[in-house]
């Protein structure tokens, strides 16, 4: 049940379960890889990179952007390259990557690419070597 509820994004969650915003964090929360995930990576690595919902089958690697897909609280987090939306930031990653945008002062790299359908983002901290924000 886990692995169904995770592979949804909150556009899903909405429609399947009428999730409120309050569910929605809910969901969010229990979808989180608990143990490490993107964050953990980024900050120990200096680089991350995520497998992500695609929109296109096959898209050589290009820098990318992320933003809320629409103004709803808890929107998807799009992938966006010249603002067209290519992919989705999957749902057990998506808290993660949500505080990494909004608030951890991180300097952070976006690039995306797609073979035989299957998506991934590249996520590098620029200047890895200056003292982290926190």
């Amino acid at each position: 049940m886990r692995a169904w509820v995770c592979s949804m994004n909150t556009t899903q969650w909405r429609d399947i379960f009428g999730a409120s915003v309050t569910e929605l964090r809910n969901l969010l929360e229990f979808s989180r890889d608990q143990a490490k995930g993107v964050a953990v990576d980024l900050i120990e690595h200096q680089s991350a990179r995520l497998e992500v919902e695609s929109y296109v089958d096959d898209f050589s690697e290009s820098p990318a952007k992320l933003a809320p897909v629409d103004a709803s609280a808890l929107s998807s987090i799009g992938i966006l390259i010249e603002d067209k939306l290519v992919g989705l930031v999957c749902s057990k990653d998506q808290a993660d990557i949500q505080s990494l945008l909004s608030s951890s002062g991180l300097i952070i790299s976006i690039k995306f690419s797609a073979s035989s359908g299957k998506g991934y983002i590249e996520l590098q901290l620029e200047n890895p070597d200056d003292e982290l924000p926190f």
